[in-house]
């Protein structure tokens, strides 16, 4: 299970190499639904989604030696570009 305090870790660890993408209201949205609505516009990070949050804390918590080892994705979109980002952003090949 994941907790707040793994959140809080995973945070610090891809601070320095993800954008903090900004919440926006979507009003016709929340009208639409009859609540308060937001977005999140991920689309605003280099790769174009939320992908490289994960993509960088796996490796980025790697061991130096698995890094090392380089990096091998397969992915015809998103996956395959936060990886390929990830990567360069923490040094793996």
């Amino acid at each position: 299970m994941v907790g707040i305090s793994d959140v809080r870790r995973a945070r610090e660890v891809i601070a320095s190499h993800i954008y903090r993408a900004p919440l926006l209201s979507a009003r016709q949205l929340g009208e639409r639904i009859g609540a308060t609505a937001f977005l999140k516009a991920e689309n605003l990070q280099r790769t174009g989604s939320f992908k490289p949050r994960g993509a960088t804390y796996a490796v980025a918590t790697m061991s130096e030696a698995d890094r090392k080892g380089g990096i091998v994705t397969m992915s015809a979109g998103n996956a395959a570009q936060a990886i390929a980002y990830a990567g360069r952003s923490v040094g793996a090949r």
